[in-house]
């Protein structure tokens, strides 16, 4: 369900003007392994870490279109709300028929309780993937 509405609610582009076959849409979401790169997987190992969720997962909610820094404000609301990130998305209000998360007032919206489970962590993506470097 995440995977179905994260394409979605983190921004895939509208399809080719002109209809394509099953296995040609497979083909155009789902660049092989080695197109994604050394840098793609360095952040899906650590956006995984970071929220106890698989590489996998986050692998293929890339290929299906999630950019990363999307998928990390969705990963860390549901940690602060306590929530799984698939609810999360099912939350989302649809604007024309697309989520429209709304990641600000979101933010925004969270109790001091709920901000309070994200103190310790990083508070965006560049700062989870540079988290390293800044430690040296």
């Amino acid at each position: 369900m995440l995977m179905a509405a994260a394409v979605s609610a983190f921004g895939a582009g509208s399809g080719p003007a002109v209809p394509l076959a099953p296995e040609g849409v497979a083909a155009l979401q789902q660049p092989a392994d080695e197109e994604l790169g050394a840098g793609a997987r360095r952040i899906a190992t650590k956006i995984a870490a970071q929220f106890g969720v698989s590489e996998d997962e986050v692998l293929q909610l890339h290929k299906e279109g999630a950019g990363f820094g999307a998928m990390f404000k969705v990963y860390q609301l549901a940690k602060a709300k306590g929530v799984s990130a698939p609810s999360l998305v099912a939350s989302f209000p649809r604007v024309n028929g697309e989520l429209e998360p709304g990641f600000g007032d979101l933010f925004a919206a969270l109790t001091a309780d709920q901000k309070s489970r994200l103190e310790d962590g990083p508070k965006n993506l560049g700062q989870l993937v540079n988290a390293r470097a800044k430690k040296r």
